[in-house]
């Protein structure tokens, strides 16, 4: 099974962003590898939450891949970051994997459901300089930020100490790559952008904006909206990684 999924990734790489979107305003960079920085790899984080099906539980954390693997070939189309171009998972129960990544990206639409060894390793990863990208996607309308709500109130009680403070336009995040004059809402309820800081060291972004269904780019959104998703993403890998 693993290997089809290995076998299913590396086909996804080869996916190109449409035309329409890959101009982002910006010329493309041309870089060398050894022009690039340290070389760095995306990571998808594996956890269980509570749905209506062991089966539901068990991959809502797994939507959408070519999302993050677009994502992967924008941040290497338009930076200097050496980002590997490879989808590569850790599962919560393995902190072991977890620290084999600088940032781990986040994505899921229902309550978060873990144990404690697994709570111990989402806080030690933090606590060894780990930095979490949490993105919801849409569960219902009824509940479209269902996601969001259940990893604010585990990360308090995992780090009661933690502060949350709302982004604006004005703060770093909107221009440290591209200038950004707003928040790129895709859909669900719009909650804006949360840092999440931990004795003054900023260790997430939370929002339930649903970005990287922007980045999966299949038509969802307008173009204008596609193309902010992708400079979204940008500035927040870069933020994360120099904060």
């Amino acid at each position: 099974m693993i290997k089809l999924l290995t076998l299913l990734f590396i086909f996804l790489l080869n996916l190109n962003i449409p035309a329409r979107n890959r101009n982002l305003g910006m010329e493309k960079k041309e870089f060398s590898e050894t022009d690039r920085g340290s070389r760095v790899s995306w990571c998808r984080l594996k956890f269980p939450v509570k749905g209506s099906s062991s089966r539901e539980s068990a991959w809502d954390w797994h939507a959408h891949p070519s999302g993050d693997v677009k994502m992967i070939q924008v941040l290497r189309d338009y930076t200097s970051i050496n980002l590997k171009q490879e989808w590569n998972v850790a599962d919560i129960a393995d902190l072991d994997k977890m620290c084999a990544f600088p940032l781990i990206f986040m994505h899921g639409q229902r309550l978060i459901n873990i144990d404690e060894r697994a709570k111990n390793n989402l806080k030690e990863y933090i606590l060894r300089g780990g930095f979490l990208l949490i993105d919801d996607c849409v569960y219902h309308r009824s509940a479209p930020d269902l996601f969001f709500h259940s990893m604010v109130k585990k990360l308090w009680k995992i780090l009661p100490d933690m502060k949350l403070i709302k982004l604006t336009p004005s703060h770093d995040l909107f221009k440290c790559y591209f200038e950004l004059q707003r928040w790129p809402h895709m859909q669900g309820r719009d909650n804006g952008i949360y840092g999440a800081y931990h004795k003054n060291r900023l260790i997430a972004f939370i929002y339930s904006s649903d970005l990287h269904c922007g980045w999966v780019d299949v038509g969802w959104f307008s173009s204008k909206n596609t193309q902010d998703a992708y400079k979204m993403g940008v500035n927040l890998y870069i933020h994360a990684m120099n904060n």
